[in-house]
């Protein structure tokens, strides 16, 4: 299955990240379940306020936090809410994170939102398209997409010869 990152959540405001939604309820004391993108990011161990962004647009700036729940739930608890009717009214809304909140990264390293939209080329300038995908895995996998094919490229030592986030390039070693 692929991931639909950027058409999914085409409605994200520039200025956040979607982190993941909430995808239903959790018993009666107003738990949500949580689907999150990347279970393991460390956001919600360091911050407790996110924004819930509604189907119209609209934001709410709620203090979140999350916890494990049977086999792979992730569980969430919104401040305020004490019941399962309300909690249902939060359902589909997407979490979101003000970008220029974000941690910093070590060198070498970028959020997946950095690289989306970037143009990806070969060494010898052949365009691949933009990385329009991330497919989490073992080895993440970039999709790069034009109007004509669709490259997936390994993030891999030795596939992805250089990114240069001055210029917005990535340069795959790629073949088809």
């Amino acid at each position: 299955m692929r991931l639909q990152v950027t058409r999914e959540f085409s409605s994200v405001p520039d200025d956040c990240v979607c982190l993941g939604y909430v995808s239903g309820v959790f018993g009666v004391r107003g738990e949500v379940k949580v689907f999150l993108y990347n279970p393991k990011t460390d956001l919600f161990r360091q911050f407790s306020t996110f924004i819930l962004l509604d189907k119209n647009g609209r934001r709410e700036s709620v203090e979140l936090s999350i916890r494990s729940g049977a086999g792979k739930k992730i569980i969430g608890r919104i401040k305020g809410l004490v019941d399962r009717n309300q909690a249902e009214l939060k359902v589909g809304y997407q979490i979101l994170f003000e970008k220029n909140k974000l941690p910093p990264l070590p060198d070498g390293e970028w959020y997946m939102h950095e690289l989306l939209g970037l143009p990806v080329r070969t060494e010898s300038g052949v365009s691949l398209g933009k990385i329009t995908e991330i497919v989490e895995g073992d080895v993440d996998i970039w999709v790069a997409e034009n109007d004509d094919e669709v490259a997936y490229i390994p993030n891999s030592e030795g596939e992805i010869v250089s990114i240069d986030m001055n210029t917005g390039v990535v340069v795959a070693d790629y073949e088809d």
